[in-house]
């Protein structure tokens, strides 16, 4: 940067037309930049951006905003859609598992009463002879409650 002045300075500083004249010179390319910038619409001179071409973008960018927005919103609902069965399988699930451990402490209660009964049935003596046995069983009728209801409601 210092280089390129130090070039300019002795142009400025000559007696030439150029120099007396430098101030319309620097106008004139003024104008011609501020012309670019606010006429032209592509970007063509040192990179520069021009007014035009930066609406352009500009109105692109808010195009492209609404519709980002517009599936935001879509995928915000979808999202609060897909939350809520989330929710509703979790109240499920809670009430499967509810129902699952009661079922296994009646599963327990079950096993535990079988198990009781099981040790009593071991624990009789059964009669070997045929009097004896006859007699056991006379006795046990009370016990096994026989009736043809209960048969005719296993059938079903």
């Amino acid at each position: 940067m210092f280089a390129a002045i130090t070039k300019i300075l002795p142009f400025l500083t000559s007696s030439s037309t150029a120099a007396k004249k430098w101030k319309d010179i620097l106008i004139a390319v003024l104008v011609v930049i501020v012309g670019y910038q606010n006429i032209s619409d592509d970007r063509w001179a040192l990179w520069a951006d021009t007014i035009p071409y930066l609406r352009g973008e500009l109105a692109k960018q808010t195009v492209e905003i609404d519709i980002i927005e517009q599936a935001n919103a879509t995928l915000r609902a979808d999202i609060e859609q897909r939350n809520a069965e989330i929710e509703r399988w979790s109240n499920v699930t809670a009430q499967l598992e509810a129902n699952t451990s009661m079922l296994q402490e009646e599963i327990s209660k079950i096993e535990i009463q079988a198990n009781s009964r099981i040790r009593t049935v071991e624990k009789q003596i059964i009669p070997q002879e045929c009097s004896g046995a006859m007699n056991y069983l006379f006795d046990s009728i009370p016990e096994l409650n026989y009736n043809e209801s209960s048969t005719e409601q296993d059938n079903d």
